[in-house]
């Protein structure tokens, strides 16, 4: 069984966190600008601050309004794929889309960790 995501690996997993290590494989292995040692400080220093940056900003309220195509739940991750959504901003800004992924996990780490 795979290892479920802790909140300091999640980013590193999303499309910000890709990028981040591409870019960083690189400029290490393709064109050798930065030290193997100075990327993977970079990538643990991105997994430690993001939660704690993100978990500091402003709470926005979202309302959601759209056909739910699929739903699953598996390491404690819940996956959403919906389809022709209105999202509801607090300041009644609304932004439709054809199709929307969201990926949910628990931000409260366990009792055991």
């Amino acid at each position: 069984m795979a290892s479920e995501p802790t909140s300091e690996t999640l980013y590193t997993y999303g499309s910000l966190g890709r990028s981040l290590m591409d870019t960083i494989d690189e400029l290490v292995v393709n064109k050798r600008q930065i030290p193997p040692q100075l990327g993977a400080r970079v990538v643990h220093c991105f997994s430690r601050i993001v939660p704690k940056v993100l978990s500091q900003q402003p709470r926005t309220k979202l309302t959601m309004k759209g056909k739910l195509d699929t739903y699953r739940h598996c390491d404690e991750m819940w996956n959403f794929l919906a389809r022709n959504v209105t999202l509801t901003l607090d300041n009644k800004e609304r932004i439709h889309a054809s199709k929307i992924k969201i990926v949910c996990g628990n931000s409260k780490p366990d009792k055991d960790e």
